[in-house]
């Protein structure tokens, strides 16, 4: 699958599913498939038990519409974990997923069937009178007998588990040291990821806030900047080493470099930088927006303190949480946070991005670089600009 193929199918912004988001208040309950009528079906508080995060083939909070790009044979599975709110408060609660394809014909290809769990007996709810302590034994059984895991539909086999790719890291194996950035978006950390007994990485580490729980929303932005990290390759862009979405929080491990932030170098080394160290930022972070825009991204976000220096001092791009696969956009979401002073005239008059209004963007990044920050003398205006758009810079 070619780059602009496979970066358009995973990039794109997915919303969530009705049948992952489920209302004691509607009927969508119905739109799922539950092995058990037991009524405990989620928990709230409870993690994981480590018997199921320990599965080869658990992906922990894997968007829907991943999971199902992901069982691509009749028979493969994988288990996730899903988020439901039930009750008369809306609460969310939690619940283990066994995705599968079932048929490679139809609109039903694929079904995600609801595991529940019955704190009472401590056991998994695995059919009519089947209880099951451990899950992952329920599942080695029906591998190696290809009985259905439905009682009632023949066609629910369990045949080829689909495994965790290289990148998706188990939390265990990463470790934060040092909190070096936060905001909003939420916290970024140095620290590094145990690839295995004797070899470690150091790396940024990019979550939420600690002790805050994800949306579903914010989980699919989180997972949907990782896919694009993921599968841009260039010098001049901050390289992706994984993300660990088993559990809370949802951590994406990036590149660490050495050098902090661009913005940063020219605030408290300016003094120091020649023009000609100035030249040569501006002409790597060309190239890295050069990439972008050959492969049909749009990076709306670019300015100094989104591009990073490693030890070398080279400039790599950074921070996609923005990030388009695509040739034009259109924001329809007033809601959404905009960098006001780097936006090109279209962007905040219609709302509109492509390569081009990143290109604007990088003029700014250039002022910056050799210059001053954007707009500083006339703060009136940037608030009426925040005023009008309802966000912030």
């Amino acid at each position: 699958m070619g780059f602009l193929k496979e970066v358009r199918q995973k990039l794109k912004s997915p919303k969530p599913d009705s049948r992952d988001i489920i209302s004691a208040e509607d009927d969508e309950f119905e739109s799922i498939t539950v092995m058990s009528s037991v009524s405990s079906t989620s928990w709230t508080d409870d993690p994981v038990p480590e018997e199921v995060k320990n599965l080869p083939y658990y992906h922990g909070f894997l968007p829907r519409q991943d999971a199902e790009d992901m069982v691509i044979k009749v028979g493969d599975f994988l288990v996730r974990r899903s988020e439901v709110r039930e009750g008369p408060k809306n609460e969310k609660t939690w619940m283990i997923m066994i995705t599968i394809r079932v048929d490679t014909r139809g609109p039903e290809q694929v079904d995600h069937i609801s595991v529940p769990w019955n704190p009472s007996k401590c056991a998994w709810e695995c059919g009519r009178n089947n209880d099951q302590k451990k899950l992952g034994e329920f599942i080695s059984k029906h591998i190696e007998t290809q009985r259905s895991i439905m009682d009632d539909d023949n066609r629910y086999k369990l045949k080829h588990p689909v495994p965790r790719h290289n990148w998706q890291m188990r939390h265990a194996q990463v470790v934060k040291e040092k909190q070096i950035g936060h905001g909003a978006y939420g916290e970024v950390w140095k620290g590094y990821v145990r690839i295995d007994d004797e070899r470690f990485l150091t790396c940024a580490i990019k979550c939420l806030p600690e002790g805050m729980i994800s949306t579903m929303p914010q989980r699919l932005d989180f997972i949907k900047e990782a896919h694009v990290c993921r599968l841009l390759q260039h010098e001049n862009i901050v390289k992706f080493r994984g993300i660990a979405i088993d559990e809370e929080p949802i951590m994406m491990l990036l590149e660490w470099c050495e050098n902090g932030s661009l913005l940063d170098m020219l605030r408290n080394k300016g003094s120091q930088l020649t023009l000609a160290d100035r030249t040569r930022f501006c002409m790597e972070a060309a190239q890295g927006l050069r990439y972008l825009e050959k492969n049909n991204v749009i990076h709306r976000d670019v300015a100094a303190r989104n591009c990073l220096l490693n030890v070398d001092m080279v400039v790599k791009m950074a921070d996609f949480g923005l990030s388009l696969a695509s040739k034009f956009y259109k924001e329809t979401k007033a809601e959404t946070k905009m960098p006001i002073r780097w936006l090109a005239p279209e962007s905040l008059g219609q709302n509109v991005f492509s390569s081009k209004t990143d290109v604007w963007s990088y003029g700014v990044l250039m002022n910056e670089t050799v210059g001053r920050s954007p707009a500083e003398e006339d703060a009136k205006r940037d608030r009426d600009l925040h005023k009008r758009r309802n966000t912030v810079s």
